[in-house]
């Protein structure tokens, strides 16, 4: 399959010097820092000391392999796939080393997503619940990790990190405002992302909202035909919004608090071309539509409190609630022919 990707440049305008950096002398020495995750052993490791195989993708990787869903973000990644059904229902989950499903932890902020669901051609329930332009970070554990998260981590975890203000503001204070339009060929997708943070580095809010507008992508069929000989995808239209907004305030005793309210609504029609059947004599179906929802919402609220103690360096605590629905809507029309 080709891919051709045109992505326009950011806009970016920024109030005050929110994200200005002293300029580096000529003669100083550029050092990456190491690695840290948090998934792999629930406490921060560097990826080193870590026994899993452990994948970390930050936003600038995220953002210099123009990703734009989920596939997209593990494209790289050995070992790792997004499973789906191309012909209707778009991108379900993850696959690690050939577990996938259920078997594959979600989570988003460390709050799981549900679980997937199939039943027969009609319903097919993914985990395709986060839009990559929110992430600030993705961390993949391949192989068991039921030992920190239960049975449902036979396969591996993937945790996704959402952005904080501080990603765009620094102690200095000020407001950040940018703009990001993208253009895939592969299905004719536009999408736009805004995003608005003020406040400073310790202290501030956020909101980064997505519209995505596409298609059924491409592939090297030849034949357009209206029944199930057809080997160029089915008529689709694809759609999608999300929106992050966080709210964190450090007080002057070093407590954090945060607020953060997400969420995604998509949606996938499609004229399922393939399903109409040819058969001369019995029951055949002659048209097959299929609109398909998913939405998550979430709104959580957490503080981390240090103690600096000999019992209790700190405490972190969290209390959040969780929706997801998907409605899958299929108009089938059969004749019977003689």
């Amino acid at each position: 399959m080709k891919t051709r990707t045109l992505t326009l440049a950011p806009l970016a305008l920024v109030a005050a010097s929110a994200l200005a950096e002293p300029a580096a002398p000529a003669d100083s020495i550029l050092q990456e820092l190491e690695r840290i995750t948090v998934t792999a052993t629930l406490n921060q490791r560097a990826t080193k000391d870590v026994a899993n195989d452990v994948s970390i993708i930050d936003a600038v990787q995220i953002d210099r392999q123009l990703a734009q869903d989920i596939g997209d973000l593990v494209r790289y990644e050995p070992g790792v796939t997004v499973t789906g059904n191309a012909t209707r229902f778009g991108l379900g989950g993850f696959r690690i080393r050939g577990l996938g499903g259920d078997r594959v932890r979600i989570e988003v902020d460390g709050i799981p997503l549900a679980q997937e669901f199939g039943i027969g051609s009609f319903s097919n329930a993914g985990r395709d619940f986060v839009d990559v332009d929110a992430l600030k970070q993705v961390e993949i554990v391949r192989g068991a990790s039921s030992s920190l998260y239960g049975s449902d981590a036979l396969g591996g975890v993937v945790s996704y990190i959402t952005k904080d203000p501080a990603d765009y503001l620094d102690a200095t204070g000020g407001t950040y405002v940018a703009g990001k339009l993208q253009y895939s060929s592969v299905n004719r997708q536009t999408s736009a992302t805004a995003t608005w943070a003020g406040g400073d580095a310790d202290s501030g809010a956020m909101v980064v909202a997505t519209r995505r507008e596409g298609h059924a992508s491409d592939n090297q069929g030849e034949i357009d035909s209206g029944d199930n000989t057809r080997t160029r995808p089915n008529p689709q239209d694809t759609r999608s919004d999300a929106v992050l907004a966080k709210f964190v305030r450090t007080a002057d005793s070093g407590r954090v608090d945060r607020i953060t309210l997400d969420g995604e609504k998509a949606g996938i029609d499609t004229d399922a071309l393939s399903a109409v059947t040819t058969v001369l004599n019995g029951p055949r179906t002659t048209s097959l539509q299929g609109d398909d929802e998913r939405k998550r919402t979430r709104i959580a609220l957490g503080q981390d409190i240090p103690f600096n103690s000999r019992l209790l360096d700190s405490l972190e605590w969290k209390a959040y609630l969780q929706d997801s629905d998907t409605v899958q809507e299929t108009v089938e029309a059969r004749s019977t022919a003689t």
